[in-house]
């Protein structure tokens, strides 16, 4: 016994293939791009946002074990001239 039906015939896998997925990518945005500005602030604000934590922690702890890294009123503060290093004679 034979099977007749072909899974993935020809004909389906020429339909659409003429649009790119930047071609739907552009029709999505230029359908509402409030929606994806918004989206992609968001997207790259809770993915960054790591790093900016990271390197406050870092800069504080440099802080408190006097590696040389910035008081936590430097960081805070965005006036302060940086890390203070005591001259010595």
């Amino acid at each position: 016994m034979s099977d007749t039906t072909s899974v993935g015939s020809d004909r389906s896998a020429s339909v659409g293939s003429d649009r790119s997925a930047w071609w739907v990518l552009a029709r999505l945005v230029r359908n509402q791009p409030v929606r994806w500005a918004v989206s992609l602030c968001v997207w790259v604000t809770i993915w960054t946002m790591p790093v900016a934590l990271g390197l406050f922690t870092e800069q504080f702890f440099d802080g408190l074990t006097g590696d040389g890294g910035w008081a936590l009123r430097t960081v805070i503060t965005p006036s302060s001239s940086g890390p203070r290093r005591s001259s010595s004679p």
